[in-house]
């Protein structure tokens, strides 16, 4: 009992040091962290004092120096002088006593911030975290015109990974990806502490990366003439019959690996073989069993034409290595190895004369022969390989580091094998997932992933022992783009899980708590918001309840028009539990005899509940409200307006109650309005928590909102502005908890800036049960 109630000690001060009300927000959560009282501002005189100014040093104050230039407009000093101030320095040190390669220690007072750390790349990690705990607006990609303090909360930090390993690879193949957006794609590595960019260059459906002996791998094998459009798995096919492609000159590889090598992050290419080669025998089919012809594949899968094991082949494969190595200074090359049917090879002459020749018993042991003499090959040339886990099947070398993807059970053999290891299972690491449901979300290839069971994973297997557990190098997770067609589409599916990844990667298990990383996330999602990331933001903690209240305007925007999708689509996004809507017509004929309720319900998988406030134009006027479960019970109660009647409406679910209401212009029918709520909330006979949302046309220093304060706690942040929703200048839309003894906390609370589709902007809180 002793042992568990100092683990919870142990989790609860480890919360503490780094909870939103310190300002610490950091993520991956550091090592040891403390708060301490006042700040350190970053000015035009700031200096930074950064000794043995090699390249690699220069490259870890870098980022930080940029940042500055842009956004505040001032160029900060890079001094290699120690000692000539005293204050106002940022002084840079390295310290042999620390025993981490990538650890750092920050000591930031009023006066200057001390940095030290073992290796370059040590002061790059806490120049990272000296950037997350600035303003958001140091993301900015131009000058900010309004004044802004660039303060960093003083603080004495700890902090080094526990994986040496951290990736985040993205598969370039199946949907092709911009030069400028792989780069921008590493600015988020860096920005994470990941230090390892996977970079999925080769598949069925497309090769990224010129070979100039041989061209046709990109001017037939870079393009293809069709593509899947819907699921893969949904019969029958149907395509776009448009050419599709893109490739990486050599000149624009040594460009990103130069641009990712200034942030610290190594760039590993993957040449997919002996699977997923149909791009590659497009181009070239004399390497193939059957020896075609084949067509880059427009569709989604596993292909039975996969590399022959004749001897041409393997000259071929050897010489586009040769020109993929020195593109690459990294110190593996990742060669797949995974879903590769051995259909052809059962049929093929050369490869059966193969397995004879070379005493190979079937065709399982052929692939490892396959992988070992690949492996062979690069390790003559001092490179080493990774795999995907079924390089496993048969008798692979040891030298060769296993990346488990099909779950876990690749990586215990392997470790238990006395082999390296990255665990990267499809389980918790798979961002081509469903994050929320599906019915509401970009296609995707299925599964479901929500940041916290890709936060909740532990890399190190509880079947190891502790000798077995140190050949898990580190974790990664995967980009696969089949349903990522756009740039946008893949940021929203990376962020904000690579976040929940670096913190997995990074942190020890005893600091590292969900609740904890999901306050910590909302300042770093401040950061994605100036960035322009296109993140997802349907997750929220497990047992949260989230509200959200919009008044719609029959969900005609500030253009004029009038637009169901869009207001689902915000809705979408947000992922409510529960949604207060106002301002809606039901069958009227300015809806055209439909029920808007109803018609975004269907485009948001959720349960519709309407209640009329005035008959209008052949229909009804009211508020409704739309849940992802359906009421257990629902009631609505009249509200006074001297210019249109009003209502409330009450509904029960199983742990709660949700009120919705849009109350009168006049005062005087608001202040009337609140003491016929308080009584309805008496008399619905529930000891449940209950909640109103809705527009009360009142501002927050308004009489009646004194009023309504008496009895209930206002939820949202009144100092976020809701309407106009193109330039909001004040609020008159809340969300409330009604006053008892049990008043919940409020975990998250936000106003959805830059949504038109109304003349209100949406808002949400998220309510721990």
């Amino acid at each position: 009992m002793k042992k568990r109630l100092m683990g919870i000690l142990v989790c609860l001060l480890a919360i503490t040091q780094v909870s939103f009300a310190t300002g610490l927000n950091i993520i991956p959560v550091p090592t040891k962290c403390v708060a301490k009282k006042g700040e350190f501002t970053v000015n035009e005189q700031t200096v930074i004092a950064l000794p043995n100014q090699t390249e690699e040093m220069k490259n870890a104050a870098m980022v930080f120096t940029d940042l500055f230039s842009t956004a505040a407009g001032f160029t900060l000093k890079v001094s290699d002088q120690q000692a000539f101030a005293k204050s106002n320095i940022i002084r840079c040190t390295l310290n042999s006593q620390i025993a981490e390669e990538e650890g750092y220690r920050l000591r930031i007072t009023p006066s200057t911030i001390l940095l030290e750390a073992k290796t370059p790349q040590g002061i790059f990690y806490g120049f990272q975290t000296l950037r997350q705990l600035l303003p958001a607006a140091i993301e900015s990609s131009s000058k900010i015109s309004e004044p802004i303090q660039w303060t960093v909360p003083c603080a004495i930090i700890e902090d080094a990974p526990v994986f040496s390993y951290r990736g985040l690879m993205l598969d370039v193949a199946r949907h092709f990806k911009s030069k400028e957006f792989v780069k921008r794609y590493i600015d988020l590595l860096a920005f994470h502490k990941l230090n390892t960019f996977h970079w999925h260059l080769t598949e069925d459906q497309g090769w990224r990366i010129e070979i100039k002996k041989y061209p046709k791998l990109t001017s037939v094998g870079a393009f293809r003439d069709k593509t899947l459009i819907g699921h893969g798995g949904k019969r029958p096919f149907k395509y776009t019959f448009d050419k599709y492609g893109g490739f990486y000159t050599q000149e624009e590889i040594k460009e990103v690996v130069a641009y990712a090598k200034k942030r610290f992050v190594e760039v590993i290419p993957e040449i997919e073989m002996p699977g997923h080669a149909v791009a590659a025998l497009a181009a070239y089919p004399e390497y193939s069993c059957s020896g075609g012809p084949f067509e880059v594949e427009g569709r989604w899968g596993v292909f039975n034409d996969i590399f022959c094991t004749k001897e041409a082949t393997f000259k071929f494969l050897e010489e586009v290595l040769d020109e993929v190595i020195p593109l690459f200074p990294s110190a593996y090359i990742h060669i797949g190895g995974d879903e590769a049917p051995k259909v052809r090879w059962k049929r093929c002459a050369a490869c059966q004369e193969r397995m004879k020749k070379e005493g190979i018993p079937d065709e399982e042991h052929l692939q490892s022969y396959f992988i070992n003499r690949m492996e062979a090959y690069l390790n003559k040339k001092g490179k080493k390989i990774i795999g995907w886990d079924e390089i496993l099947e048969g008798d692979v070398s040891k030298r060769a580091t296993v990346m488990s993807w099909r779950g876990v059970k690749g990586g215990i053999r392997a470790a238990q094998e006395g082999r390296d290891v990255i665990m990267s299972p499809n389980s918790h690491f798979y961002f081509d997932h469903y994050q929320s449901d599906p019915k509401t979300q970009p296609l995707a290839i299925g599964g479901f992933l929500p940041l916290s069971k890709v936060y909740s994973y532990n890399p190190i297997p509880a079947e190891l022992t502790s000798e077995q557990a140190r050949k898990i190098k580190g974790v990664q997770a995967n980009m696969w783009s089949e349903y990522m067609p756009t740039e946008a589409h893949t940021e929203y599916m990376g962020f904000p899980r690579a976040a929940a990844l670096a913190e997995v990667s990074w942190s020890t298990a005893a600091n590292r708590n969900f609740d904890s990383f999901y306050q910590r996330l909302q300042s770093i999602e401040q950061h994605y918001d100036v960035m322009g990331v296109n993140y997802c933001k349907t997750h929220k903690p497990e047992k949260a309840l989230r509200l959200m209240s919009y008044n719609i305007r029959n969900a005609k925007g500030l253009d004029g028009i009038t637009d169901y999708q869009r207001i689902a689509n915000v809705l979408n996004g947000i992922a409510p539990d529960v949604v207060a809507v106002q301002e809606l017509d039901s069958m009227t004929t300015r809806s055209g005899g439909k029920s808007i309720l109803e018609e975004i319900a269907k485009r948001t998988n959720r349960h519709a509940t309407f209640a009329p406030a005035i008959p209008y134009q052949g229909g009804k006027y009211g508020v409704g409200l739309l849940s992802v479960k359906a009421p257990l019970r629902t009631q609505y109660i009249s509200l006074p307006g001297k210019e249109e009647a009003r209502v409330l409406l009450m509904a029960e679910f199983e742990e709660y109650v949700v009120c919705c209401t849009h109350l009168s212009l006049t005062p005087e029918d608001q202040l009337a309005s609140v003491a016929i709520i308080r009584n309805a909330v008496k008399e619905f006979g529930t000891q449940k928590p209950v909640f109103l949302a809705g527009d009360m046309n009142s501002t927050p220093v308004s009489s009646v909102q004194k009023e309504m304060n008496k009895h209930f706690i206002s939820l949202n942040d009144t100092k976020q502005e809701t309407i106009p929703s193109d330039f909001p200048k004040e609020c008159i839309d809340y969300i409330y908890q009604y006053k008892t003894a049990n008043r919940l906390p409020v975990v998250r609370r936000q106003v959805m800036k830059g949504h038109v589709g109304s003349d209100h902007l949406p808002l949400f809180v998220d309510i721990q049960f």
